[in-house]
């Protein structure tokens, strides 16, 4: 069927046409979603099972990159509480050390308790 209508100026048929093919895909694929038969939309069945493989496809793969994203939090939380635990570890090691030292050290509180106890004997 043929309308002649007026030209629009930036506006062009072979672009309208470009964009209808282009986006047939999507078209069809987001009315079959919407419940709308492949008879309704004449489609093949062929063409419906793909556009229907399309679509869990793209279901796969969104729940993969949601994997995706949730591990990478899961990994940056882990490091980050594994960071904190080893500088604790790392200040109570030194704690540890210090204390250590300040009981059995050469100048220590052991060593000078033995010395007042000779001392005094």
């Amino acid at each position: 069927m043929f309308a002649p209508t007026q030209r629009t100026e930036g506006i062009s048929t072979s672009d309208i046409i470009t964009r209808i093919v282009r986006d047939y895909d999507v078209y069809v694929r987001r009315n079959l979603q919407r419940g709308y038969t492949a008879k309704e939309l004449n489609v093949s069945f062929i063409n419906e099972k793909k556009y229907h493989l399309q679509e869990r496809v793209d279901k796969v793969k969104r729940k993969v990159r949601d994997v995706e994203e949730k591990s990478k939090e899961f990994v940056q939380k882990v490091e980050e509480k594994s960071i904190d635990l080893i500088q604790k570890w790392e200040e109570k090691s030194r704690e540890f050390i210090g204390n250590f030292l300040q009981m059995f050290g050469p100048e220590g509180a052991l060593v000078r308790m033995l010395v007042q106890s000779l001392i005094v004997v």
